[in-house]
């Protein structure tokens, strides 16, 4: 297992860290801890204060993004 961390582009800037088996592991895990960040109304980060109006991502597009900002070992 190695860590890998992933951070959030702007506004949000948040910074989302997981121990994963593999490059694609680490995505997915990105994916699902971002996805679940992001709803919880508790932890907004900067994302609530902009108000975006931003078209959904397709799922392809989305992990080539976090592949591309994937850091390891941070």
């Amino acid at each position: 297992m190695m860590y890998y961390s992933f951070t959030c582009p702007l506004p949000c800037h948040h910074k989302i860290k997981v121990d994963a088996e593999n490059r694609d592991d680490a995505v997915r895990k990105i994916m699902t801890a971002g996805a679940m960040s992001c709803r919880n109304l508790a932890n907004q980060y900067y994302c609530a204060e902009v108000n975006l109006n931003l078209y959904p991502i397709p799922e392809e597009e989305l992990k080539d993004a976090v592949n591309l900002g994937l850091r390891i070992g941070e």
